[in-house]
């Protein structure tokens, strides 16, 4: 028997009648599209942003309701959407534009037109070549430019009936800030899928199992809802789906371990044995993964680590997956990145055909990616110290870089010292090597120039110590003079300063004491810094002065 559930799958119209915990979000969602042309759908990773779309949204309406197109960025966003709108034709539009194209489908079909463009990070996220150079970036740059003009120029000329809905991950928002200037409204109707709750996570367990006729014992719908709140499940439905298949195929395997293999007209059932055996959930998609790889390794006859090395490929040195366009993924950038002897051609092939079946990768038209960003959470964490440094290096190498293009900064000599010792296990741009090249001319061209300062500092250093030997003997006679003559000086203002000070006590005791004060501040200015004694006794003298005991004396 085939497992019901949808893995790692978003769901589609086809699973409305399972599609179950979203009813409020699909009617805000229903109620923002009627109220406004662009709305921004956006939240964590795995909380169902697509399923919501694709189900939650898509049964509200009847066929006639609505014409939806569904995008992905593909190699060019704009080409993507003109290509997709071009082909819904009969007969070509006046225009290649996105106004007239779709102007021309409502005039043709008469049904509200909706451009629902998923996964849209992916236009800040993709890589289009196996390098992004400099010229790269800037095509990256025109794309996005040309899409929200496109976007803005739809929403004030278009004279038909449209909606567009702009779906991403929400850690992704600020990179639509700079584009609010292109469309004002892009952030006035918003709507956030938050993770589910736990009563609506227990909801969707026992509307799961009824629709499936699922057994099970009293306590196991709560205890399955407790551990995916306990693995922190709630901001990853996915994991929601991918428990429930577990415990479902436990469930298959326990009956058959028992010589009772379940038939189709009888209800599978999970009891609290089949979660026990089934374990944590938030090690079960890890447990999957572990049992694939081994699967495949095997039947293909791969080293160790070479399926985690090829689905590393498709994990961002962040930890988020990261769609590759058919043609990187089958060119030598590959090959010598996964570092597999021998998986090349058909072997890969049927290494990533095999990864497709067990359903951890999808493909499209033009791209292969992970299923979903879960599974490269996983793998990230299954990355080496090594893997990690390295992926460390490619991003401090490459923000160096950006920063150099934006406002100059060259490597010093110790960064480029790292690209020599580990540069022969990155995976760098053209571009960044060029600028990692022209870091080292310049280091050692600086290092030349203060070597040949540091010379002429030198001759002339020896030309110094000669002329001081010749005046050394007139240098020193002349010291001699002035330290002496130093001294006398010092013992004059002590003796001076002495007498001042007796006469200062004096004229305490015949308690005239303005010319006492006088005496002490004479007396001071001529003692020398090492007389601690007279200074003390300067000190004491002033304190006994009428009016000075509680000022600071100075």
């Amino acid at each position: 028997m085939k497992s019901p559930f949808k893995f790692l799958d978003a769901y589609t119209l086809a699973d409305k009648a399972v599609f179950f915990g979203r009813a409020k979000e699909s009617k805000a969602l229903y109620q923002h599209v009627h109220a406004t042309s662009l709305v921004l759908v956006y939240g964590l990773s795995g909380t169902g942003k697509t399923s919501l779309v694709q189900c939650g949204l898509s049964q509200r309406f009847d066929g006639p309701d609505w014409f939806p197109f569904f995008f992905r960025r593909g190699d060019n966003i704009n080409e993507s959407t003109l290509d997709a709108l071009s082909k819904a034709l009969v007969r070509p539009a006046t225009a290649n534009d996105l106004p007239t194209l779709v102007n021309s489908i409502f005039r043709h079909y008469l049904r509200p037109v909706y451009l629902i463009f998923d996964q849209f990070e992916e236009l800040f996220t993709v890589k289009n070549s196996a390098f992004d150079d400099g010229e790269s970036v800037v095509n990256a740059k025109k794309e996005q430019e040309q899409f929200f003009e496109s976007l803005h120029a739809l929403l004030i000329r278009s004279e038909v009936p449209c909606k567009i809905l702009l779906i991403m991950r929400e850690e992704f928002i600020g990179q639509l800030y700079e584009y609010e200037r292109i469309v004002p409204t892009l952030f006035d109707f918003r709507l956030r899928v938050e993770p589910m709750t736990a009563g609506t996570i227990q909801q969707v367990v026992e509307k799961t199992f009824e629709r499936y006729t699922i057994t099970s014992e009293p306590t196991v719908t709560e205890a399955i809802t407790k551990n995916l709140l306990r693995g922190q499940a709630t901001s990853q439905l996915a994991y929601l789906q991918v428990y429930m298949d577990r415990l479902w195929r436990e469930a298959q395997e326990h009956a058959q371990r028992e010589g009772r293999l379940p038939l189709a007209d009888k209800p599978v059932r999970i009891t609290e044995a089949t979660l026990q055996q089934t374990g944590d959930v938030s090690n079960v998609l890890n447990r999957y993964l572990n049992e694939q790889e081994h699967d495949i390794q095997t039947r293909l006859s791969l080293p160790d680590d070479a399926i985690m090395k090829v689905l590393d490929y498709f994990v961002t040195a962040e930890g988020t997956k990261q769609p590759m366009a058919y043609k990187l993924v089958n060119d030598q950038l590959l090959v010598s990145k996964i570092e597999v002897p021998d998986l090349t051609g058909q072997r890969l092939s049927n290494c990533l055909l095999d990864l497709e079946k067990a359903r951890l990768i999808r493909r499209d038209d033009s791209f292969l990616e992970l299923a979903h960003d879960s599974l490269a959470g996983i793998i990230d964490q299954k990355r080496t110290a090594e893997q990690r440094l390295l992926n460390n290096l490619i991003q401090s190498f490459k923000v160096n870089y950006e920063l150099y293009t934006r406002q100059g900064g060259l490597l010093n000599t110790q960064q480029v010292a790292l690209y020599d010792q580990f540069g022969q296990k990155l995976v760098l741009e053209p571009a960044v090597v060029n600028y990692i090249e022209q870091s080292r001319t310049e280091n050692t061209r600086e290092e030349d120039a203060l070597r040949t300062t540091n010379n002429k500092l030198k001759r002339q250093a020896r030309m110094l110590i000669g002329f001081v030997a010749v005046v050394s003997g007139l240098g020193i006679v002349s010291g001699i003079f002035y330290f002496q003559s130093q001294r006398n000086l010092n013992e004059a203002n002590r003796e001076k300063a002495n007498l001042l000070l007796i006469d200062a006590e004096t004229y305490i005791k015949s308690k005239d004491f303005g010319e006492a004060s006088t005496n002490i501040k004479r007396a001071r200015l001529l003692l020398p810094n090492n007389e601690p004694q007279l200074s003390t006794k300067a000190l004491t003298l002033s304190k006994s002065i009428p009016g000075n005991a509680s000022k600071k004396t100075n």
